[in-house]
């Protein structure tokens, strides 16, 4: 079997059934092909009949995990990829859904090479899911992959990536973007580091602790912007956490990724990385210092055009003072994977599919929603939390 999804769960029963059933049907995928491992940390909302009373085209393994004072998402993941028969682990959480093209658009990254992480984004739903929506794929409307999509939904990475490239190899930590909501493993890789970190166990940061230590290992990480999900609306805009006792978890698990990982405060100071997740500024922990650089614009317009400009694009990167900018007006191709196979070249390759690159005037009404919308109370906990931190470093 290649691909067992991993979903943790607890007392998220509505949410869960709408992500299987999404998960229902994949395009090119049968029963064999795939299987969910769903593992239940100690729920008591009915999830084991809510979930049981429906038929899924794919095998699902079904784990109970007893709620106990130790009981988290961590160990809840490592329960779940442990038990996976499939090479390739996908995380999901409950409240996610995903296209029936999914697996087909994954694999794509897999089929070029079997020992890499893949990131995928989310868009954020601002009001409830039915299955009915999901059945039919109305609710998928809004995430075309090759559609300009309304701002509201988008999450902060999206504006992240728009800043820095959709070529992870084009900047510095990006682990820092790795998001377990929506992320593939290989098992072999997992093994490597012994999945996630279960001293870890409040919300926040958990994920980036993983993605670093598989960075640190040599794990590629890639970016799949055709693999983008839908996060089910429950409280949550954009993405922050809703109440003060997350971001106390999130801090504290910062702290604990740091005392674990002792070079990490040479890569990434920690005084600098919680002030730049404060205030959205995360970007500029990622960006790479050049000199002068000769810039390079190429731009995408035919599926003929792809292969010319692989070879353009892999002559500039090999020369030194170049900076080539790619702006994929197709984006009907295996461009957004391949440019990030290249690596770390000689000169940068930033690539933007155009359908997630924003123009200036579309960042300012960003900002704008953003202020209406990020609780500014979140920004100054964290500061606070910030000088605290520095004082003790």
């Amino acid at each position: 079997m290649k691909y067992s999804f991993v979903i943790p769960s607890y007392n998220y029963k509505d949410y869960l059934v709408n992500c299987l059933e999404s998960l229902n049907h994949q395009i090119g995928f049968g029963t064999g092909d795939y299987e969910v491992v769903v593992v239940d940390d100690g729920s008591n909302d009915g999830t084991y009949d809510a979930i049981h009373s429906k038929k899924f085209s794919f095998p699902l393994n079904y784990i109970y995990i007893k709620r106990t004072a130790n009981s988290c998402r961590n160990a809840a993941r490592n329960t779940g990829w442990k038990n996976a028969k499939g090479e390739i682990v996908i995380f999901l959480d409950a409240d996610m859904i995903v296209r029936k093209d999914y697996l087909q658009n994954l694999n794509q990254c897999y089929e070029m090479d079997n020992t890499i992480a893949v990131m995928g984004l989310r868009f954020m739903l601002s009001e409830p899911v039915s299955l009915e929506q999901i059945k039919d794929g109305a609710v998928f409307n809004i995430s075309n992959p090759t559609s300009k999509p309304d701002m509201k939904y988008l999450e902060e990475r999206h504006y992240f990536f728009n800043t820095l490239s959709y070529n992870a190899a084009s900047f510095d930590n990006p682990w820092l973007y790795f998001y377990s909501c929506n992320v593939s493993i290989p098992k072999k890789q997992l093994l490597l580091v012994d999945g996630f970190n279960e001293n870890l166990p409040g919300w926040g940061f958990d994920d980036q602790e993983l993605g670093y230590r598989l960075f640190n290992a040599g794990v590629k990480i890639i970016i799949n912007k055709q693999i983008e999900g839908l996060h089910q609306f429950h409280g949550e805009i954009y993405g922050m956490p809703s109440n003060e006792q997350k971001i106390l978890q999130w801090y504290r698990n910062v702290n604990l990724t740091y005392s674990l990982n002792k070079d990490l405060q040479r890569i990434a100071p920690k005084f600098k990385l919680l002030c730049c997740f404060a205030f959205k500024m995360v970007p500029s922990m990622s960006r790479r210092k050049y000199g002068f650089r000769k810039k390079h614009i190429l731009k995408v317009r035919s599926k003929s055009s792809v292969e010319g400009m692989k070879e353009s694009i892999k002559s500039l990167a090999a020369a030194q003072g170049n900076e080539i900018i790619v702006y994929d007006e197709l984006e009907d191709s295996d461009l957004h994977i391949w440019v990030q196979f290249l690596g770390r070249t000689e000169s940068p390759v930033k690539y933007y599919p155009a359908s997630r690159f924003f123009k200036k005037d579309s960042i300012e009404e960003h900002k704008k929603y953003l202020k209406r919308t990020y609780p500014r109370n979140r920004a100054l906990y964290l500061v606070k939390m910030a000088l605290k931190a520095y004082a003790r470093t």
